[in-house]
C-alpha cells in the first residue's frame, strides 16, 4: 500500500515531500520461502543515474557511504546533483520492522541503498505468517536536514496522539 501525505514547511525551511509504502509479503504454497543470508535483500532503492559520479550518503548515525555500508540506522539519505541543483530521498524504517534498525547496504559505486534485514543472516517466510514492512519516504531539495529527518522519523515511529477530555 502507498500512502501519501500533503506537507507543508514552515518557518523558511525547504519544502519536502512524504510517503509511506506497506508491504507484506507471504508465502504462494505450503512450503516456507528461505531468504538466505546476503548482501543485498530487503527493501531497497537507486537513485538518478546522475548520482554516479559523486553520490552523497548520511545515515541517522551520522554516517557516510563508506562507514554506513553494514551498519544499522533508522533512516538513510541518498542525493545528489540533478540538473545542477541538489535533491535527494530519505527512507526511514519503521521500528516494528523485522530486525529493526535494519543493517544497511549503501552501494560504493551506485546510487544504490538498501535496507537489508538478511544481511544478519538468512530467515524463512512461513505459510500463514505474513511478512510486513513499513517504509517512509522524504523527498527534499538542497542538502539533507539532520535535524529534521530525526523529528520526522520521530513522528513516524511514535505518532502524536490527541486525547480529548470531555
Amino acid at each position: 500500500m502507498v500512502t501519501l501525505y500533503r506537507t507543508q514547511a514552515g518557518d523558511g525551511a525547504a519544502p519536502y515531500f512524504v510517503f509511506d509504502i506497506d508491504s507484506v509479503q507471504q508465502t504462494a504454497s505450503t512450503s516456507p520461502v528461505m531468504l538466505e543470508s546476503y548482501l543485498y535483500g530487503g527493501f531497497a532503492f537507486r537513485g538518478s543515474a546522475q548520482w554516479r559520479s559523486g553520490a552523497t550518503f548520511l545515515t541517522s548515525e551520522g554516517k557516510d557511504r563508506q562507514a554506513g555500508d553494514g551498519s544499522t540506522g533508522r533512516w538513510c539519505y541518498i542525493g545528489g546533483q540533478v540538473g545542477g541543483k541538489m535533491g535527494g530521498y530519505t527512507v526511514l524504517g519503521h521500528p516494528d520492522n523485522f530486525r529493526a534498525p535494519q543493517p544497511m547496504r549503501l552501494n560504493p559505486t551506485d546510487p544504490y541503498f538498501s535496507f537489508s534485514p538478511v544481511k544478519m543472516g538468512g530467515f524463512p517466510i512461513v505459510p500463514g505468517k505474513p511478512y510486513p514492512s513499513r517504509f517512509r519516504f522524504v523527498v527534499t531539495d538542497g542538502n539533507p536536514d539532520k535535524a529534521l529527518l530525526d523529528r520526522l522519523w520521530n513522528d513516524y515511529a511514535k505518532p502524536p496522539t490527541v486525547t480529548v477530555a470531555r
